[in-house]
C-alpha cells in the first residue's frame, strides 16, 4: 500500500485544502485591512468577507475529516500487510481527530450571522484546541 504522501486521495484532498486555505486567508486580510482604513470595503463586504472566510476555513476542517478517514484506512491496510503505521501514529491521529472534532463546531457558529454557540461553549471549544495545541508543543519541547 502506498503512505499518505503518495497516496491519490489524501494528495487530492490536500489540494482542496489549500485552495479553501488561499481564499480563507484573502478574505480575512481583505476585511482586516478594510477594517483598518487600508482597503476601501464597505462594513456589509467586509462582513460577507468575514463570513465567507469561515466558511472557507469550516471546508477546510470537514476535508481534514476525510483526509484523517483516509490515513485510518492506509494504516489498517499497512496493519493487515504486517506493516505497523509508525510509533505514536494512532495517538497523533486521535489528537487530531478530536481537535478536528472542536473546530467544527466553532467555525460553523463564525461562518453563521447570528452564530450558533454562547460565549461559554467558544470557550470551552477553543480551550480543547488550545491545550491539545500545547501538548504538542511540550512534547516537541522534551
Amino acid at each position: 500500500m502506498q503512505n499518505k504522501e503518495q497516496d491519490s486521495v489524501v494528495r487530492s484532498i490536500t489540494s482542496v485544502q489549500v485552495a479553501c486555505n488561499v481564499a480563507f486567508q484573502m478574505l480575512e486580510n481583505g476585511a482586516y485591512l478594510s477594517s483598518k482604513g487600508v482597503l476601501g470595503w464597505s462594513e456589509q463586504k467586509q462582513n460577507r468577507a468575514w463570513l465567507w472566510s469561515c466558511r472557507f476555513w469550516m471546508a477546510h476542517v470537514v476535508l481534514d475529516f476525510g483526509r484523517l478517514w483516509r490515513e485510518r484506512e492506509i494504516a489498517k491496510d499497512k496493519r493487515v500487510e504486517g506493516k505497523e503505521a509508525g510509533n505514536g501514529w494512532e495517538a497523533a491521529w486521535w489528537r487530531e481527530l478530536v481537535v478536528n472534532g472542536s473546530w467544527l463546531p466553532l467555525t460553523l457558529h463564525w461562518s453563521l450571522e447570528g452564530g450558533l454557540l454562547t460565549d461559554l461553549g467558544v470557550g470551552a471549544f477553543g480551550s480543547v484546541c488550545g491545550i491539545s495545541g500545547l501538548q504538542v508543543l511540550l512534547k516537541n519541547v522534551r
